[in-house]
């Protein structure tokens, strides 16, 4: 399956920025970073765009008309941001993991549950 271009910016200038200009691999020379790749870079990447282009791309326009409303105290979201939300949450682009020491991310499990039922 080819991938749809993205409308706002070209992959290739995010490649060049990321790996040309910025130097992205010589993060694995860190600890933190040790058991990463370019492989492991691209494979993230890729599953960024994914979601990006076939969720989050086709429900802007739905979710920019009707945004979210504070009603008695009560923030109400878009239908499809209950969709989007543990999609986000699962990619890891919500919050930045905690180290593996600690267990990964607490916080997620926090973040899977909203938003439930407002």
């Amino acid at each position: 399956m080819a991938q749809s271009p993205n409308p706002l910016v070209r992959d290739r200038d995010v490649d060049f920025l990321l790996y040309e200009v910025l130097d992205v691999p010589a993060l694995t020379a860190l600890p933190a970073f040790a058991e990463h790749s370019r492989d492991t870079f691209d494979l993230y990447l890729q599953s960024a765009r994914r979601l990006a282009r076939e969720v989050l791309f086709p429900a802007y326009k739905a979710m920019d008309d009707a945004p979210p409303r504070l009603e008695g105290g009560s923030v109400t979201t878009h239908p499809l941001m209950h969709e989007i939300w543990p999609q986000l949450v699962d990619l890891g682009v919500i919050a930045a993991t905690d180290p593996p020491k600690w267990a990964g991310n607490p916080c997620r499990s926090r973040w899977r549950c909203w938003p439930t039922g407002t």
